[in-house]
């Protein structure tokens, strides 16, 4: 930066307190314009692509984008500063997706450049992609060995492990035989919906998918799931579709007069399943319902997690007629929760489920006593502070405005996971910050029509659809320190 001074032929060079004359100055111009010659008279190229991207989205943008790098369009400009500075940009704006693209350009106009494969590296990191992280700061650091920053990120990233946790309303997950015993009439092939063995086959092959598509494709470590008629249901779709996993079921057969269950996904290769519980929710019209599913896993032979998968009776007649039921549910889930902070008040204990009602409705807040959870509002260590005690990390994202199912115009966050203390504040097993979210890829959501933006589901009505869900899953993502 230079600033003028009263005498029009000289300047003075701020922090230098050095004097330059009219000729120094011509010479300073002649040599700038000869440095940056590719950047005068031409357009930002970074600035192209934002306005791109701001207009008709990502992905038009940046096939628009390519077209104009290929033509080699001498108008534009290319500054790896400003394709950084762009991709940043759309990290700090929650927009970890478009950075990736982004920055992808970045390595194509940069390849010998540090800073890009490291920009790609942070955006891989922000979208929980470790693996890819590692990949991408190593090409960083291969490029620029000397970077400490790169050499104190690899060194945690190669030592630590996560635990990737979900929950999915599978919706109206029947077979298609005949139960003398349970209301299953709606779903059979001789039914007004034509539930036949080809529509269940489509939809074990659409919820696999989905499955496999979390945890940047490697499927969840621990997967619940509600309004499953019978276990043979998921065998049959982990059989079929998910064959290369290591996956293993934890289900029981609950009073509900539907006939639908509370189930457990989780990987052997992780896990070990040490006791399977079920307890009753007694209702005051003694109205038979789903069972809260207790599984006790074992990690790497010490470690045990326990985990409670809910569905809560529903709000059928109404929010407020239906309250007392749903309270009901909590009291039941408080008093075997209480039971293991009784023996251990750092318990490591996951509730996961579809409760039917909200983080800040009476069930959840109070007769559960699950607190709203804000990130850092607890640091790693203060156990004290939260032994005995639940954490809703759901309750952020119903803050902001999120739902995991659509009712008329209202979004509901009825699907959450909420934690015991131990897993917020415990150094070698801890939530990762703001990592529950509603999960929701492209495929599994409806793009048009009256009810665009919300879950695809398999039937409108009456009507077949061949969708996945009226439920969008919810994830969360734990830390496991890594061993020095």
């Amino acid at each position: 930066q230079i600033s003028s001074i009263s005498d029009s032929n000289k300047i003075i060079i701020p922090g230098h307190g050095d004097f330059l004359t009219g000729k120094d100055l011509i010479y300073l111009e002649e040599k700038f314009k000869e440095q940056y010659a590719e950047f005068v008279d031409k357009k930002s190229a970074a600035k192209f692509l934002e306005d791109m991207i701001d207009k008709p989205g990502t992905k038009t943008a940046i096939q628009n984008f390519k077209k104009l790098i290929s033509s080699k369009n001498n108008e534009y400009y290319f500054s790896e500063d400003e394709f950084s500075i762009l991709g940043n940009r759309l990290l700090s704006r929650g927009e970890p997706d478009e950075a990736l693209n982004v920055f992808r350009i970045g390595i194509e106009l940069f390849p010998n450049s540090s800073i890009s494969f490291e920009n790609l590296a942070i955006a891989y990191l922000k979208l929980g992609d470790d693996n890819s992280a590692i990949e991408y700061f190593e090409k960083s650091e291969s490029i620029f060995p000397d970077n400490g920053f790169i050499k104190e990120v690899l060194k945690l990233l190669r030592n630590n492990d996560t635990l990737f946790v979900a929950f999915w309303n599978l919706e109206n997950l029947f077979d298609t035989q005949d139960d003398p015993n349970k209301t299953d009439e709606e779903f059979l092939p001789s039914s007004e919906s034509g539930w036949t063995e080809d529509r269940l086959d489509v939809k074990l092959n659409h919820l696999a998918k989905v499955i496999r598509s979390m945890n940047n494709g490697n499927g969840p470590d621990i997967l619940g799931v509600c309004e499953v008629e019978h276990q043979s249901l998921l065998d049959t779709m982990i059989a079929r579709y998910l064959n290369d996993k290591s996956y293993r079921v934890a289900y029981l057969e609950s009073p509900d007069n539907r006939g639908i269950d509370n189930g457990l996904i989780y990987n052997s290769n992780r896990f070990q399943m040490m006791s399977l519980e079920g307890d009753t929710i007694h209702l005051a019209d003694n109205w038979p319902t789903r069972l809260i599913l207790n599984v006790k896993l074992l990690s790497d032979g010490k470690d045990t997690l326990s985990v409670y998968v809910n569905h809560w009776p529903s709000r059928s007649k109404g929010q407020v007629v239906s309250e007392p039921n749903r309270i009901a549910a909590a009291i039941t889930l408080r008093r075997l929760v209480k039971k293991e902070f009784l023996v251990n008040p750092f318990s490591r204990v996951i509730i996961i489920g579809d409760f039917n009602d909200e983080p800040t409705n009476v069930s959840i807040l109070d007769s559960l006593g699950a607190h709203p959870f804000i990130c850092d509002s607890l640091g790693i260590g203060e156990k004290v502070l939260t032994a005995g005690e639940l954490f809703n990390t759901s309750y952020q994202m119903y803050k902001d405005g999120y739902g995991s199912y659509k009712y008329k115009n209202d979004w509901n966050l009825l699907d959450q996971i909420i934690v015991s203390g131990a897993l917020i504040t415990d150094p070698n097993l801890h939530y990762v910050c703001d990592s529950y979210e509603v999960y929701k890829p492209y495929f599994i959501i409806t793009h048009s029509g009256k009810y665009e933006d919300t879950p695809f589901p398999t039937y409108g009505g009456k009507t077949y659809l061949g969708g996945y869900s009226d439920h969008f899953p919810v994830v969360s993502e734990f830390l496991i320190k890594g061993k020095e």
